[in-house]
């Protein structure tokens, strides 16, 4: 007789792949002057891609499980509709903001300050929240991070 067992199934997330790469990169440059302007760079990438990420996620589970109300255009309340939706614990709003205002430094430089300097910290803390946001929506998710 022959058994049979379910196949196991997995989310992978090439955008947050990328934003482990870009993070590993940054963090890899040492922190000389020659080197300051692509240790940025990469930071700055792992960061939007980690953003991105989630947008992808998020938008995913979105159409996936019909929510059926109009998408918020703007990321927090599609997050919070997505969870409750799903009847899952909502992501720390303090938290989320915080990481997203990085993103946003990014995204839309103000004239005063057209780049930020971001630490090792600031980019990897914001990877590893929004990898934290989508395995909370995504249980099977597995990110290769080096």
């Amino acid at each position: 007789m022959l058994s049979s067992t379910a196949m196991a199934s997995y989310t992978r997330l090439t955008t947050l792949e990328d934003a482990y790469f870009f993070l590993n990169q940054g963090s890899s440059i040492p922190e000389i002057a020659s080197s300051e302007r692509n240790r940025q760079r990469f930071l700055r990438a792992a960061i939007l891609f980690g953003w991105t990420a989630v947008e992808d996620g998020v938008n995913g589970q979105w159409t996936e499980h019909a929510v059926g109300k109009k998408r918020p255009e703007s990321l927090e309340p599609r997050v919070n509709m997505l969870f409750r939706h799903l009847e899952l614990s909502k992501p720390d709003g303090r938290a989320f903001n915080s990481y997203k205002r990085l993103r946003n430094a990014i995204n839309h430089p103000s004239a005063e300050l057209p780049e930020i300097k971001l630490s090792e910290a600031d980019a990897g803390e914001s990877v590893r929240f929004c990898h934290s946001v989508l395995k909370v929506l995504l249980p099977d998710l597995i990110i290769w991070t080096s």
